[in-house]
């Protein structure tokens, strides 16, 4: 969950779609997914996102609230340690309010709701990390008779996780394989201890074959991923750890060993996010493991011009 807890509290982005279009507000095919499950909902309607990250979503559910001059009770669940200054600082400039209350770590298999209370659960791009052997038994437990949980999970033949793969490629690697971020903060403290003794760099072979390398790293990726989409994997983190290089100072000594820890977090989400891509099938199997508490589940491809986005859920509580 660190990882998770990391980006929640560097980022200033509402979503997971952190550097997208989407990083404060969903648009296109996900906006319009969304618009469609909350006009079905009565005035009064109880609504819980989870795994709800910075809320995006739940501001989502809470514009659309205000608009319409429905009096939605919304909650904001997450597993992970969350600061939600951002989203409230946008749902305090709805008018009218909308009723929120937000809950960080939170365990969606455990919910801190009263049974048949919510009149719909959602959850962008989160329901699909939890263990769904629990969590489909206990979002039953608090949906309402014929109430819905409706989701957009991430699928294995998404754009997103095709993109995904691709950043697991070049984060494993700049951190594990040629050890650019190592290298780094090599250089920096022998820089270090060189102005300490006043030696000049250029008088110590050591600093320039660790400069070499850290050059050769930046040449090589830079020639064996030429496309758009591979670039922007790295060339932030190349030109943050070129800075820090250049200022070879104590600050920057902290800031490349920061931005080495990042990446780490940023690659563990990635694997996480490859291992719960979620099927049609896959969560079949688990709805057949637990008969009486759904519907058949219905499903919707999302798309956009880039492709599959992901794949919407709804289960029907019986």
């Amino acid at each position: 969950m660190e990882h998770w807890d990391n980006l929640w509290s560097t980022t200033e982005a509402l979503s997971s779609f952190a550097e997208g279009e989407m990083a404060f507000g969903y648009k296109g095919a996900v906006a319009d997914y969304w618009l469609s499950v909350f006009e079905t909902q009565a005035e009064q309607a109880v609504v819980a996102d989870l795994c709800c990250g910075n809320g995006v979503l739940l501001l989502a559910a809470a514009s659309y609230a205000s608009s319409a001059e429905k009096d939605f009770v919304l909650y904001g669940i997450d597993a992970a340690q969350v600061n939600f200054s951002a989203v409230k600082q946008q749902l305090a400039k709805l008018t009218p309010k909308v009723k929120a209350e937000f809950l960080d770590n939170t365990s969606i298999e455990k919910l801190p709701l009263v049974d048949q209370s919510l009149d719909l659960a959602i959850s962008q791009f989160g329901f699909e990390y939890t263990d769904l052997d629990l969590s489909l038994t206990e979002v039953h437990r608090v949906l309402k008779s014929g109430a819905s949980l409706c989701f957009i999970a991430h699928h294995p033949d998404s754009f997103i996780s095709k993109d995904c793969q691709l950043g697991v490629n070049i984060l494993h690697s700049l951190l594990d394989q040629c050890l650019y971020f190592d290298l780094a903060i090599s250089l920096i403290e022998l820089t270090l201890q060189l102005k300490q003794k006043a030696i000049s760099p250029d008088q110590v072979p050591a600093f320039a074959q660790v400069n070499q390398a850290l050059l050769s790293i930046m040449q090589q990726f830079n020639q064996s991923y030429q496309s758009d989409e591979a670039q922007e994997w790295f060339s932030d983190l190349f030109r943050q750890t070129a800075q820090a290089v250049l200022k070879s100072d104590a600050a920057a000594l902290e800031a490349i060993k920061a931005l080495k820890m990042n990446t780490g977090f940023h690659l563990q989400r990635l694997l996480q996010q490859q291992a719960v891509v979620l099927t049609p099938q896959r969560l079949d199997a688990k709805l057949a493991a637990k008969p009486g508490l759904f519907t058949s589940a219905v499903y919707t491809e999302i798309r956009n011009d880039d492709g599959l986005i992901g794949v919407a859920v709804k289960l029907t509580k019986i």
